[in-house]
């Protein structure tokens, strides 16, 4: 039985006009796509909610917990760009983007 966390969540974009992306983590989640969303997310200025994230693979989930921590990261130093890697493009980084694990 859920408490309403993931609802919760959307309910608030929407109430604040920022778009949501709801993504339900399974085993079959691999560290490329994970890379591609998070930085259409970030570039975008949208939200991104986890769901299940009990059901991501170990190393998966460790790249994730890194990936955010850079984002958390960009956000107390005020950076205007981002980079998801040592061989990867910087990108523009939207301050109003927003990470939530349900």
């Amino acid at each position: 039985m859920g408490t309403g966390k993931t609802e919760t969540t959307k309910e608030l974009a929407k109430s604040l006009g920022k778009m949501c992306f709801v993504f339900t983590c399974s085993s079959s989640l691999n560290y490329e796509s994970l890379i591609k969303f998070f930085k259409g997310f970030a570039s975008g200025g949208s939200w991104a909610c986890f769901d299940e994230l009990n059901r991501i693979d170990i190393g998966v989930l460790s790249t994730l917990a890194t990936t955010i921590s850079t984002i958390n990261r960009a956000h107390r130093a005020l950076k205007q760009e981002i980079s998801f890697g040592d061989d990867d493009k910087a990108i523009k980084f939207d301050h109003s983007c927003a990470i939530f694990c349900t």
